[in-house]
Order: structure tokens, then sequence, then C-alpha cells
């Protein structure tokens, strides 16, 4: 399959109308991606019928009857949808970030508790931005939970974050990479050997005085 489409001969290069155009984007808008798929192999000049079964093409030709009637609809919700959405993440970052008139007040507050300081690039910056912002929310919640409690949160959101997590938030949260492991590895057992009432297990931490003393 991929020996013959490939060597089409630049049909690739031919024009698409703007109906043809807005009759894919209708079919991805409406979820129908095998639909758009076989929409952009016709409209390129290939017969669709060489790359999938005859009886797969029958049902995507009567959902493309049903979609044309719908596309003028579709292509217009869209438009509209796209004047309302906001701007991208990275943009939101980058744009003018309002903090609070009591900023300075608020930091001389974090400087008296004992709240870790994220040493990651971003936040090694004398520019605030919202990323600083979050890490030090992140860190002074973080200030307020016991020790297993502290290791479960770093674990899900280094989770969040896939390959690379656990030692970026290692960096932000100054918790130890093993830390980390463990409270990944205690959640994926649904916590099934942690006390719920207590944080450490039965019989753990340091003994009483009276049981070191030998007589």
């Amino acid at each position: 399959m991929n020996k013959q489409f490939f060597s089409g001969n630049g049909k690739l290069d031919q024009g698409m109308s703007a109906e043809k155009f807005d009759l894919i984007v209708a079919a991805i808008l409406d979820g129908k991606y095998s639909l758009a798929c076989i929409l952009m192999l016709s409209f390129h000049g290939y017969e669709p019928r060489n790359y999938v079964p005859y009886g797969t093409y029958n049902r995507l030709m009567k959902e493309k009857l049903k979609l044309e009637k719908r596309t003028p609809s579709l292509v217009k919700e869209l438009a509209t949808t796209t004047d309302r959405c906001p701007p991208p993440a990275h943009e939101q970052v980058n744009s003018e970030i309002k903090f609070p008139e009591n900023v300075a007040s608020n930091r001389e507050h974090l400087s008296r508790l004992t709240v870790y300081q994220c040493r990651c690039p971003i936040c090694q910056q004398p520019t605030d931005s919202l990323l600083k912002q979050q890490h030090t929310q992140m860190n002074l919640f973080l200030s307020r939970l016991n020790e297993q409690q502290r290791r479960w949160y770093v674990a899900l959101e280094a989770k969040k974050l896939g390959h690379g997590g656990i030692k970026y938030m290692s960096q932000v949260t100054g918790m130890h990479s093993d830390t980390i492991r463990r409270g990944r590895k205690e959640l994926e057992n649904f916590l099934a050997e942690r006390p719920v009432k207590r944080v450490r297990q039965v019989g753990g931490g340091r003994k009483t005085f009276k049981k070191k003393i030998s007589f």
C-alpha cells in the first residue's frame, strides 16, 4: 500500500476547492476520521477502494451523503468556536501576568515558613511567571502534608508529566527520586499496604527509651 500510495506522480500537488476542504473539516469535526481519510485520497486523485474493503467504502459513502447536508453548519460552528477560544497555553504563560497587589508581603510571609524553593530553570529567573507561581503554591501545599501524602501527591504529578516526570518533580519539590518512585508504587498497589489512621506502619519509627536499655 505504501509503495502504491507514494508513487502517485505528483497527485498530491493537485489543488483542492474550498467546498472539498470544508467537507473534510466537517468529517473531522463530526468524529468521522476514516471518512476524512477517504475524502483526502479521493480529492487528490486516488481510488479509495484500492485501500479499504468494498463494504467499508460503501458505508463511508453513505456517511458522506449525510454529512454533505450538515457541512455548512459544522464549518460555521467551528468558526464561532474559534473566535471564543482562549489563546494556547504557551501564549497564556508568555502574556502579561497580573499578580496580587500584596505579592511582596506574601513573599515575606513565605520566607518565614519552611517551604522548599523550586530549583527548576524557570524559578531561578528573577522575573515572575505563571509557572513560578504554580511551583511556589505547590511547595506551600506540600509543606502542610505529612510524609506519605507528600510522596503520593508528587508521584501523581510526576505521572502526569510522563517520561522524565520523576526527575523534574524532584527538582521542583526537592523530594528524592526514590521517594517519588516509592509513592508511585504504593499508588499502583492502591495503598493496600498503607495504614489508614497513622502515617507509619505499626512498629515503625524510633524505639522507646525503655526498650533500648538492657538490664
